[in-house]
């Protein structure tokens, strides 16, 4: 079935890989990978390239409809299991105000963690928005499994243009 979700991360893979095919990275859509409940899950976009015919991970994103953010960084983090650079996760906002999906999406990022065995892992070491692009936020992590901290690039794409319609809306009344 299709869904915003799913168009959107078409549209983006089509994008991305007419743009970056001659630095010979491929964008795959859907790929299978990770860790679910019940059956391997499905990664939204798998950046990747070959180097000596060896296949190397760039990056793994989740795109996903604002909501539960907390749960998308969690499978975000279950996908990221084949050493990736990074990994991002692209969110659609139509739904509350940018200033109020900042401070949320904030709160969730500062307090994300897995509880395993007891013990907290993936824990925020760092959030920050990036100066130079717009609704773009970076949080960095350490992978339990090989102690080396990696990051999660969170990009908002905000459709939630409530303001503007109402204007419009007053202008005609």
């Amino acid at each position: 079935m299709k869904t915003e979700e799913t168009d959107f991360s078409d549209e983006l893979r089509n994008l991305l890989e007419s743009s970056l095919k001659h630095y010979n990275i491929v964008i795959e859509r859907e790929r299978p990978g990770g860790f679910a409940n019940v059956k391997q899950g499905e990664i939204d976009l798998y950046i990747s390239n070959y180097k000596n015919d060896i296949k190397n991970v760039i990056a793994v994103g989740e795109v996903k409809k604002w909501g539960k953010y907390n749960s998308q960084l969690k499978q975000l983090l279950g996908y990221m299991i084949y050493g990736s650079n990074f990994g991002f996760t692209i969110i659609l906002n139509r739904d509350i105000s940018f200033s109020s999906l900042k401070e949320k999406m904030k709160k969730i990022i500062d307090e994300l963690e897995v509880v395993h065995k007891g013990e907290a892992k993936f824990k925020t070491k760092h959030f920050g928005e990036l100066e130079d692009f717009n609704n773009t936020f970076v949080s960095s992590h350490v992978d339990p499994d090989n102690d080396k901290e990696f990051r999660i690039y969170h990009i908002i794409v905000n459709v939630n243009k409530e303001g503007h319609l109402e204007a419009a809306k007053q202008a005609r009344s």
